[in-house]
């Protein structure tokens, strides 16, 4: 099996008249780590019962909800992102 065939079809392919793998993999690594950033920041701004209660019982059920979900597609991001960063340093 090929590199193409190994690959996603939305990943570049490094080749000599294309980007050069290490500036493809920087590239991403400045969007991972932004991601982390805004996963850390996100972390910050976790709901606090405190502001919730007035809303009554599942005021704060749902914010949590909501924030867990924040997180996990900031998380999904970051796998895709690890992922092609993977699939670049394998070509």
């Amino acid at each position: 099996m090929n590199v193409e065939q190994k690959i996603s079809d939305w990943t570049p392919l490094v080749h000599s008249n294309g980007t050069s793998r290490e500036s493809l993999l920087k590239m991403r690594e400045r969007v991972y780590d932004a991601l982390e950033a805004a996963r850390d920041a996100l972390k910050e701004m976790a709901p606090n019962g405190r502001d919730y209660y007035l809303r009554g019982p599942h005021g704060m059920e749902a914010a949590t909800c909501v924030h867990h979900q924040r997180l996990a597609s900031l998380d999904a991001l970051q796998q895709d992102i690890e992922a092609e960063m993977e699939q670049i340093d394998q070509q």
